[in-house]
């Protein structure tokens, strides 16, 4: 089963790719093709990093989704503000906003999206430690959308995301490991992660999809082998619980 790209935006980013989405591509203002808004080196944030800016991006951030959920009918001169936002505060080295620029990047207008540069902003907040975008990050290995397929890659950065807690990253290694795209499937690994999906998981289409994918594998495995799950699934605890997570996709 393949899973839906639509399936790793997260909560925070919905106003704004809404605004990008209701725009039509006259009026939608060429903000995101700007050079401005390639993600800049890592050592370039952390040289500039400091506890006062880091506060003002929290603000700037904050204001950036306040703008997207007040705005029912965007105009392009609100998305270019709510864009700017995110922009400078994700300078200031906030993960939250340079995910959102990515997930914009990604999801937008389609005479705005641009998959290399979403990923160029995933890595950047990945590197901040945010678990979405470390999600997002093998999404886009694992489809070889903004960067070289590797599923190796995108293995990586699930787990990475799913020991931080992120219920997401559950279903994307539940549904790599079912696949076993470029490898031979792990029936056993997949019903793991996917019942951890299933159990924290917000109800929703993921949620839906977890349990759906789970009771197909579980039809395969013995009863040995759901005992050994189910254990393990018990056990189970994140080496960091991020207070962040993302969302069931929307119907966008």
């Amino acid at each position: 089963m393949k899973r839906a790209r639509q399936l790793i935006i997260a909560t925070l980013a919905i106003p704004l790719v809404l605004l990008l989405k209701s725009c039509t591509s006259e009026s939608t203002p060429n903000a995101l093709s700007n050079t401005m808004f390639i993600a800049p080196a890592y050592s370039e944030i952390m040289k500039n990093f400091s506890k006062v800016l880091y506060k003002e991006s929290e603000n700037e951030e904050s204001e950036a989704q306040k703008i997207g959920d007040r705005s029912n009918l965007p105009t392009p001169q609100i998305l270019e503000k709510s864009l700017n936002l995110h922009l400078s505060a994700a300078l200031k080295g906030n993960p939250i906003a340079m995910y959102n620029l990515g997930v914009a990047l990604e999801y937008g207008n389609p005479m705005e999206m641009d998959l290399t540069k979403a990923f160029g902003w995933y890595l950047l907040s990945a590197k901040m430690g945010f678990a979405g975008a470390k999600n997002n990050l093998g999404d886009m290995y694992e489809h070889g959308q903004g960067v070289e397929k590797s599923i190796p890659e995108a293995i990586y950065w699930y787990t990475q995301a799913a020991m931080q807690g992120e219920p997401t990253a559950y279903l994307s290694l539940g549904t790599v490991y079912k696949d076993g795209i470029d490898f031979k499937p792990n029936l056993i690994e997949s019903a793991f992660w996917l019942s951890l999906a299933k159990a924290y998981l917000p109800d929703g289409l993921n949620l839906i999809d977890a349990s759906k994918a789970l009771e197909e594998i579980s039809k395969k495995l013995t009863l040995e082998q759901i005992l050994e799950i189910n254990y393990r699934a018990e056990l189970f605890t994140p080496l960091l619980q991020t207070e962040s997570t993302i969302s069931d996709r929307p119907s966008l």
